[in-house]
C-alpha cells in the first residue's frame, strides 16, 4: 500500500479543519474536494505538500465527494498515517470527530423517532375522541341535505360535510406522518390511473373556476386527454405499449399527487389554469415516471420554498389545514424510491415534480 507522509504544517492544518468541521453549522456535510478544502485554502497546502496532493486524489476516489467529510476521509483513507506523534494526534482527532458526528446523527434520529411516536399517540387519542362526532356531523348533515330544497341552505350543509370530512382527514394525516404505513405495491395501468385522477381533480377544481389541462408523454410521444377505457398509445397502429404498466401503490400515489394538485388549486385564482402531465421514460436508463403540476398562481416566497416540505408548516393563513400535505406527498415519493421537488416558474406560478423509478419489479423499502 502506498504511504504518504504529510508535513507537520499540513497535519496541523488538517487537525484544525477537522475541529472546525465539528463546530461550524452544517460542517458535517462538507465534502473533501468540492467544499471543505477550497473553503479552507487547502489547494495552497496541497501545492506545497506533494504527499497531501497525492492523498487527496485517493481520498476523493474512495468515496463520493458529495457526502464525504474530512474526518471520515482521514479515517478511511489512512495511507497518510505513520508512527510520528503529530500523525497519531491527527488520527485521534479524526476518530473522535467521526464518533461525535455518528453520535449526533443517532441522537437526531432517536429524537425524531420519539417525536413521531409522541405525535402518533397524540393523533390516535384525538382520532378516538373526535372521529365519531365528526362522522355523526357529516352523516346528519348528509340526511338534511337530501331533503333541503333551498340552494343556499344546501350549500351550507355541504360545507359542513366537507369540513367534517376534512377534520377526519387531518387526523389521519397526523398518524400517517408519525407512523408511515407500508406501501401496497401492485401493477398499475398508468394511463387509466392517471385519467381517473384527472377526472377527480377536475371535479374539485371546477367548483373554484379553475381549469385543468392534462397530457401524457411516453418516451417523447404526447397523448392528450387520456381516456379511462383506452390504453396509452405511443406508436401508430393503436397498439397497447408494454411500458404503460408500472408498479407502485396506486392509492398512496394518488394521495401524493392529490396533495400537490390540491395545493395548486387552492392558490389559483378563478379562471386560472393548471397543467398536470405524466411523463413515462421507459426507453432510457434509469427509467422513471414523472408527474408534473404547473399552476399560474402567485408562486412561493423564499421562506415557503425552504420550508414547504416541513411538517406543520403552512404558508397560508390559519385555519387552512395543518401543513402536512406536501410532507405526506414527499414521504410517499421517498417510500417509492422517488423524489418530490417544487420551484417557482419564470413565467409565474409553481411547478411540482413527483418522480419515481419505472420498475416492473419494484418493491418498497420494508423499513418505510
Amino acid at each position: 500500500m502506498q504511504r504518504f507522509r504529510f508535513q507537520a504544517s499540513t497535519i496541523e492544518a488538517l487537525a484544525q479543519s477537522v475541529l472546525n468541521e465539528c463546530s461550524r453549522p452544517g460542517g458535517c456535510a462538507s465534502s473533501v474536494v468540492e467544499q471543505t478544502l477550497p473553503d479552507l485554502g487547502f489547494p495552497e497546502l496541497a501545492a506545497a505538500d506533494e504527499a497531501l496532493a497525492s492523498w487527496l486524489i485517493i481520498a476523493a476516489a474512495a468515496k463520493s465527494s458529495n457526502d464525504c467529510r474530512l474526518s471520515e476521509s482521514l479515517v478511511q483513507s489512512s495511507e497518510w498515517l505513520d508512527a510520528s506523534e503529530p500523525a497519531q494526534r491527527l488520527w485521534q482527532v479524526a476518530n473522535l470527530a467521526v464518533r461525535l458526528q455518528t453520535l449526533e446523527q443517532r441522537f437526531t434520529e432517536e429524537l425524531e423517532r420519539q417525536k413521531r411516536e409522541a405525535i402518533y399517540h397524540f393523533a390516535y387519542g384525538l382520532s378516538h375522541e373526535l372521529n365519531n362526532p365528526l362522522a355523526n356531523i357529516a352523516t346528519r348533515a348528509g340526511v338534511l341535505v337530501r331533503h333541503e330544497l333551498a340552494v343556499d341552505r344546501r350549500q351550507m350543509l355541504e360545507t359542513i360535510i366537507d369540513n367534517a370530512m376534512r377534520g377526519s382527514e387531518m387526523l389521519g394525516d397526523l398518524m400517517l406522518i408519525a407512523r408511515p404505513p407500508k406501501m401496497q405495491v401492485q401493477s398499475v395501468d398508468v394511463g387509466q390511473w392517471f385519467a381517473s385522477f384527472v377526472e377527480r381533480a377536475r371535479l374539485w377544481s371546477s367548483k373554484r373556476g379553475v381549469t385543468i389541462e392534462s397530457s401524457v408523454v411516453i418516451s417523447g410521444s404526447v397523448v392528450s386527454e387520456p381516456v379511462v377505457t383506452e390504453p396509452l398509445i405511443i406508436e401508430s397502429g393503436g397498439r397497447q405499449p408494454a411500458g404503460s404498466i408500472a408498479r407502485f401503490d396506486p392509492v398512496a400515489m394518488n394521495e401524493a399527487l392529490w396533495c400537490v394538485t390540491r395545493n395548486a388549486i387552492e392558490v389559483s385564482r378563478e379562471s386560472d389554469s393548471i397543467e398536470i402531465r405524466t411523463e413515462i421514460h421507459n426507453r432510457i436508463q434509469p427509467s422513471s415516471i414523472c408527474w408534473s403540476v404547473r399552476d399560474t398562481g402567485p408562486g412561493l416566497s423564499e421562506v415557503a420554498l425552504r420550508h414547504c416540505f416541513d411538517p406543520y408548516f403552512s404558508g397560508r393563513e390559519a385555519g387552512r389545514g395543518l401543513g402536512l400535505g406536501l410532507s405526506k406527498a414527499l414521504l410517499i415519493a421517498t417510500a417509492h424510491g422517488g423524489t418530490l421537488t417544487i420551484a417557482n416558474r419564470l413565467s409565474g406560478g409553481c411547478e411540482a415534480l413527483l418522480t419515481v423509478p419505472f420498475s416492473p419489479d419494484f418493491e418498497p423499502d420494508p423499513g418505510l
